[in-house]
């Protein structure tokens, strides 16, 4: 039902009265289009004015709200003598609202609507905070003349009632919260920063009183007194902005920052004043001076502080308390670089206290909230420490400044030798090493009893989050300690492993494990973990009677993957070691992480386990009959086999184990062909994904590791080849192929089997020396070009065609371009299919990839195409780079700005290119302006300058081609003249492809989204 035409004032307060109550979403739509028409009509200043006359406050605030929309539609229009009027009207409706007392909903609508009149007309109402006093005080709406003869702020503050100081600090609070939201340009334009400081001094006579001494503001109510330091915040974080825009500062507030400080131990201004310092300590600490400094920290001394303190670190999480640990954490980290090179007592009973934070009662995150900013601050301690340890500017502080006494005389010793240095550096350090053992003890799970599994997801998340930040935290740390630190954890595994500590002993694990990643081949660690490998540790976990819980032996499991280098030059362990593994993998929980960690060994200790391949093949194949693992396990398993077997010395030695392996994969497909023949298709489709995946996996693990010199056997590259494509082993070949055709044909729609033998493939491309994975090429090509558009997965298939291309390089053999050839005239009847790259984006980036994949070395595939297929790709193209789907958008920019580059061809070949480019540069040059008018998103911009800057650079007719585009339908904002235009294009032409060409575009982009807005909130 739509809303009726409002014929009468009563009619439209009406309507106003319905838009505030529940109703039919549609009705209360139609009531609000209604009233906006009625807003931006040429009678909405008088509807206004007529609004405010009502009692229904809501009818007030709607009054005022349509004021603020003439406001921000109309302003320009007003003259100066109308402006001054509408000032004068909301001055006077400000009065008379507080004379009759009226609710506080009008009130703050008519304040923030004197902002918005302050936004337009800030030229002619520069004074605006002490005007509004004045007409406060005068009882009435006084002219802006008489500023001029008008007493000292404070004086007037001081006899103003408390409802009209509170409106005063309500419009004073607004207008620094707004002029602050304001877009760079326009705030500069209306020297906003300029006109703020102008009124900075009367916001101090605004403000004092609510701030004073608490004998003194004792006759305020305390709700004005937290309105007035919420509205010192506010000003105080607008002055950052006007420091970091302008470099201005607002030096009157700073009068008011110990008055605040002295409020923070007042029970009625402690929340809103611990709010304002740990926003300006945080964000703007340069607001504050040492003697502000001094005083906070003085004040983190007293009997207050210590209360709060203690409360905090007893558990105590309420809302209060926790502001005062982010208060003092923000203190910190205001003082973070004093702090780390301070060794004097205050300074040091403050640390302390922050190492105290991260020992605070119950579990991180879960139940402690004070750890993780904790532990953020120490992370940045060390961080500082680091820049310290490598800077010449080294001094001994303390985080209360110089003692009084302290001399400056220039012939006093300089403080950054190496003498100083360490005096501060053994203090900070022993800090630091305090802290991690902080949180060594924070990051234990708790014990069964206490359920952490039964804990919120989020709480789950968070704690383990909370874990992963303390082992950067380690890292970070290890540059400060050193071997220390690592020997430090191997002890606490030792520790806690002898006296059955279990939580302990995981935690310890975990944060060994975290430092792996910090050892540097020089560093002789080997000694120190060979402790923890020849312990009992393995021998005890071992034993089924052990109780340790199943994340203890999680974390022992997740080490040996983290340290498999250790193996490699210590192989005495690797039988206990493995032995341990393998037992690991019957337990369900247990088995993803030993089988990582198997796969890990294997691969890096290859060399050394070649003997026992046997013993691995019978370990997999008892996995596999038992079926006891599920599949991601087997196929590390596998994978870890392959690798050993990889690492035999001769080709020959490796067929046998490697048909062992096949044979117990063969378990799954032998199954597979039971299930289907009984008409079990899911899980016979299972069974067949198992086969594929596991294949693809030892196939990767078959690969030569790239970290070492590659050493061919058997005499000679083709001795190798041989082998596997015409000798004994070409028959492990063709088993591969019979197991891939034999699940393709009997599951042709499955997408999950299409995907693993695509991930064989790929395997087979990657090899550097001949193997039994490589199939044939002709083989993959007849695979690839039989699937057509409706098969499943086909962004994988296509991107397997993509890195076929890759693989071939720059070979150009008949039977390559052959090859080629087919492939490409199979993606673009895909493409065709698809009609258009919007249709399926994902599948179009495939496509325009594997087209970019063929330049520059097979540009002739693309050239000897039918005309109308080379039609069909360049048009799809050009569609995708002008579509609005970022992921072909880009495909696209990467696929013109090859092909743009291509010169130095063969004759003919060269002819036909730069035939095609005469005829696409200009749609080239459309859909590049077409995206720069606009119509592209800000993050694609760089991607669409690539081929701009190759098509300058390269061709020509460029210019002549942009200049069209740009004076073309395709220029599609409204907003840029012909002037400007051709100085974009001028631009663009003399940089000849230089990178500052992506500022030019960003400037002009922006000039024709008309983001060089105007305030209109």
């Amino acid at each position: 039902m739509e809303a009726p035409i409002p014929r009468s004032l009563k009619d439209v307060e009406e309507l106003v009265t319905e838009l505030y109550q529940p109703g039919d979403p549609k009705r209360i739509a139609h009531i609000q289009e209604a009233l906006h028409t009625l807003q931006r009509s040429a009678d909405g200043w008088q509807l206004a004015n007529s609004l405010l006359q009502s009692s229904d406050e809501k009818v007030q605030f709607f009054g005022a709200l349509t004021f603020t929309v003439k406001l921000n539609t109309d302003s320009a229009s007003l003259s100066d003598t109308d402006a001054q009027a509408v000032l004068n009207q909301l001055l006077t409706w400000l009065i008379v609202y507080l004379r009759r007392a009226s609710g506080p909903l009008a009130l703050r609508k008519l304040c923030s609507t004197l902002v918005v009149y302050f936004l337009h007309f800030s030229a002619s109402w520069t004074m605006c905070v002490k005007h509004v006093i004045l007409c406060l005080f005068a009882d009435e709406a006084v002219g802006i003349e008489t500023l001029q003869d008008a007493p000292e702020t404070s004086l007037l503050v001081s006899r103003l009632s408390p409802e009209k100081l509170s409106a005063a600090l309500w419009f004073s609070t607004t207008l620094a919260e707004e002029v602050e939201k304001v877009d760079g340009n326009n705030i500069k334009h209306h020297k906003f920063h300029d006109r703020m400081k102008q009124n900075s001094q009367d916001i101090v006579a605004l403000i004092a009183p609510g701030l004073a001494n608490v004998h003194e503001g004792a006759n305020l109510p305390a709700k004005l007194r937290q309105d007035s330091m919420k509205c010192f915040q506010t000003w105080v974080l607008f002055s950052h902005r006007a420091y970091v825009d302008a470099g201005i500062t607002l030096e009157p507030l700073k009068s008011l920052t110990k008055q605040a400080i002295a409020c923070l131990p007042q029970e009625d201004m402690y929340e809103v004043t611990v709010e304002l310092f740990a926003d300006v300590l945080g964000n703007y600490s340069k607001f504050l001076t040492d003697e502000d400094f001094s005083l906070l920290f003085s004040l983190f001394n007293s009997s207050w502080s210590e209360e709060h303190y203690k409360q905090l670190i007893q558990g105590d999480y309420s809302f209060e308390s926790l502001q005062y640990g982010h208060f003092i954490i923000a203190l910190g980290d205001a003082r973070i670089d004093d702090l780390a090179k301070a060794n004097d007592p205050a300074s040091q009973r403050f640390l302390e206290a922050l190492e105290g934070l991260l020992s605070a009662e119950g579990y991180a995150v879960a139940e402690d909230q004070i750890f993780v900013p904790a532990l953020e601050f120490w992370s940045t301690f060390v961080e500082v420490m680091i820049d310290s340890l490598y800077s010449d500017e080294d001094v001994t502080v303390s985080i209360l400044g110089p003692p009084a006494n302290a001399s400056t005389a220039p012939t006093e010793t300089k403080e950054n030798s190496s003498e100083k240095k360490s005096e501060w550096f053994a203090s900070a350090r022993g800090s630091v090493m305090r802290a991690i053992e902080r949180c060594w003890r924070k990051i234990q799970y708790p014990p069964p009893d206490e359920l952490f599994d039964d804990w919120l997801s989020s709480d789950k998340i968070g704690f383990n989050d909370a874990r992963m930040e303390v082992i950067d935290f380690l890292q970070a740390s290890y540059t400060l300690t050193g071997v220390s630190l690592f020997s430090m954890f191997a002890d606490m595994v030792l520790r806690s492993l002898q006296n059955e500590a279990w939580y302990e002993l995981e935690a310890s694990l975990f944060c060994l494990g975290g430092l792996a990643d910090c050892i540097s081949e020089d560093e002789n660690t080997d000694f120190i973990l060979e402790k923890v490998i020849s312990s009992a540790l393995f021998t005890i976990l071992a034993d089924p009677t052990c109780s340790a819980p199943m994340r203890t032996r999680q974390a022992t499991l997740s080490l040996i993957g983290k340290y498999d280098e250790f193996f490699k030059t210590h192989t005495q362990y690797l039988p206990e070691t493995l032995t341990f593994l393998f037992k690991s993998l019957s337990s369900t929980a247990l088995a993803p992480t030993a089988s990582k960690s198997i796969q890990s060994l294997c691969s890096s200790c290859r060399l050394a386990l070649t003997s026992e391949l046997n013993v691995f093949v019978q370990q997999y194949t008892d996995l596999t009959v038992s079926n006891s693992v599920d599949i991601i396990v087997k196929e590390r398993i596998a994978g870890a086999i392959g690798a050993v077997i990889q690492a035999l010395p001769e080709e020959h030695l490796k067929q046998e184990p490697l048909l062992g392996l096949l044979k117990t994969v063969e378990i799954d497909f032998h199954k597979a062909a039971q299930l289907r023949a009984a008409g079990i298709s899911e899980e016979a489709e299972a069974c067949g994904i198992e086969t594929l995946r596991c294949i693809a996996s030892i196939a990767k693990g078959l690969q030569a590791p790239t970290d070492i010199p590659l050493e061919l056997s058997e005499g000679s590259p083709g001795g190798i080849d041989n082998f596997w494509v015409t000798g004994p082993g070409a028959a492990t070949n063709s088993h591969l192929r019979a197991i891939i055709e034999s699940l393709l044909a009997a599951f042709p729609q499955s997408g999950e089997i299409l995907e693993s033998v695509c991930s064989i493939f790929r395997a087979g491309f990657t090899e550097r020396a001949p193997s039994p994975f490589i199939l044939p090429s002709e083989a993959i090509v007849d695979f690839l070009t039989k699937l057509g558009p409706s098969t499943p997965r086909l962004v994988v298939i296509i991107s397997t065609a993509c890195s076929f291309v890759s693989v071939q390089g720059t070979k150009s053999t008949g039977k390559v371009n052959a090859e080629l050839y087919r492939l490409c005239s199979w993606v673009l009847s895909l493409l065709q299919a698809l009609n258009d790259p919007s249709n399926d984006p994902e599948i179009s980036q495939a496509g325009i990839d594997f087209l970019y994949r063929l330049l520059p070395s097979h540009v002739n595939i693309l050239i000897e195409q039918p005309p109308a297929a080379q039609e069909f790709l360049f048009m799809f193209a050009l569609k995708a780079l002008r579509g609005r789907d970022p992921l072909p958008k880009f495909a696209a920019a990467d696929f013109w700005s090859s092909f743009l580059s291509l010169a130095n061809f063969e004759e003919d070949l060269q002819r036909s290119i730069d035939t095609a480019l005469e005829h696409l540069g200009p749609m080239i040059a459309d859909a590049l302006i077409y995206n720069i008018s606009g119509n592209a998103a800000r993050s694609e911009l760089d991607k669409v300058c690539d081929p701009l800057k190759k098509f300058v650079a390269r061709h020509r007719s460029s210019k002549a081609w942009l200049e069209s585009a740009l004076s073309g339908d395709n220029f599609v904002s409204d907003r840029v003249s012909d002037g400007e235009k051709r100085a974009f294009l001028q631009k663009i032409m003399n940089l000849r492809g230089a990178r500052q060409s992506n500022q030019v575009v960003k400037n002009m982009w922006l000039e024709c989204r008309g983001s060089n807005f105007a305030y209109t909130s």
